[in-house]
């Protein structure tokens, strides 16, 4: 039982790891395939400025926050700007509402922003015809909600965050599991040992897996050694004598020699010797007895 317990939680561990991965997988596709999708709006824009040969510089990243920065200077139309922003976003499916903030790159001042979402049409947003003057500037995109993926994108390369919540589930599940199934195992163990146990004396005895449960700890018997302690414990006080033992315990056919039985009371009094309440006694020319305080 032990046995298959170990498999499957070796199991559970396996996929827990796999889906974690998985989750890691999917998560670097989907920052990937956004900071794809601002790098594709920085180079819209520019287009829009009749610049085709200006760079995009690396996106910078904050929270939910994207800034993308340009190598130039350029004018833009809020209009215009919307359009393009909003194509960009709407095809590539990085956000259902988002905040737009265009600022200064010398003295950090935003001269224009706006929040727009999936039904946000041009005309809805304020300034649309107001040209700013040509200067450095930043756009700055924060995401506020992400897209929902339609069935027929799941084999994309990317990954909205709830297409993949469902996925952080399947990680709880399974943790949880395995958590119940040590705990089931531990609860399998007490029901095998309360369920077989045995007194000697004070002390607890599980025959099944040989371990004699003391003050002291745990004492573990071999196949034989336990025969024997059982044997002994089962005429506690009385002696038994030495063809007996011999016969119970390794039987008519046994292949022990003459001095078999002493190495093995030799050995149950070394692991008894601390539990001064149990006691082997030898009765010479007759047998042995285990004594019980």
């Amino acid at each position: 039982m032990l046995k298959a317990h170990g498999v499957k939680i070796v199991y559970l561990i396996f996929c827990l790891i796999t889906s974690i991965a998985t989750l890691v997988a999917q998560t670097n596709d989907s920052e990937k395939h956004t900071l794809n999708a601002m790098r594709i709006i920085g180079h819209e824009l520019l287009l829009d400025a009749a610049d085709s040969t200006s760079l995009v510089l690396p996106v910078l990243k904050q929270s939910n926050t994207y800034t993308i920065q340009f190598a130039t200077e350029f004018q833009f139309l809020p209009k215009q700007l919307f359009e393009t922003i909003d194509s960009v976003i709407k095809t590539t499916k990085i956000a259902s509402r988002y905040i737009v903030e265009v600022e200064v790159c010398t003295n950090k001042e935003i001269i224009y922003s706006y929040e727009a979402g999936l039904s946000t049409v041009a005309e809805m947003i304020p300034c649309a015809f107001r040209e700013p003057e040509k200067a450095c500037y930043s756009v700055a995109l924060t995401i506020l909600e992400t897209e929902v993926v339609a069935a027929s994108d799941i084999n994309k390369p990317y990954l909205s965050v709830q297409l993949w919540i469902p996925g952080i589930a399947v990680v709880i599940i399974a943790a949880v599991l395995v958590i119940a199934l040590f705990r089931r195992m531990k609860q399998d163990e007490q029901v095998n040992t309360n369920g077989h146990e045995i007194l000697i004396g004070v002390y607890k005895f599980d025959p099944i897996n040989s371990v004699l449960l003391t003050q002291q700890g745990k004492v573990s018997f071999s196949a034989k050694e336990s025969e024997l302690l059982q044997l002994l414990n089962k005429n506690a006080n009385a002696t038994i004598e030495r063809e007996v033992i011999l016969k119970t315990v390794w039987g008519d056919d046994g292949d022990y020699i003459g001095r078999t039985l002493d190495v093995f009371i030799s050995k149950l009094r070394k692991k008894l010797e601390a539990n001064t309440n149990l006691k082997i006694v030898n009765i010479r020319g007759v047998g042995y007895k285990l004594v019980i305080a």
